[in-house]
């Protein structure tokens, strides 16, 4: 993967994350001003999900692929590194 590409897969996932911010924001107002609960309520609610292993194993198989292309990322730039790098002359340092 080259930059530019790295540079799009990171543009898409900071889009990503700013519409689920907005839409958290939306949801909170929604439920603060509708008296759903209160702002402590929610966030002990909140708390408490977070700290759920099932939501928590669920949220991860729904962003498996982006975690899959982060590491893919990650492992194509150590092996463009390395590749670039000297080989050792074999004396030690």
């Amino acid at each position: 993967m080259d930059f530019e590409q790295f540079k799009g897969t990171l543009h898409k996932l900071a889009t990503e994350l700013e519409d689920l911010w907005i839409e958290k924001e939306l949801y909170r107002n929604l439920i603060v001003v509708s008296g759903t609960l209160t702002p402590d309520a929610l966030k002990e609610a909140l708390e408490k999900t977070l700290a759920d292993p099932q939501i928590r194993k669920d949220t991860r198989d729904r962003f498996a692929e982006m975690w899959a292309a982060l590491d893919e990322t990650g492992k194509a730039a150590w092996i463009e590194d390395l590749l670039k790098n000297p080989p050792p002359s074999g004396k030690p340092n």
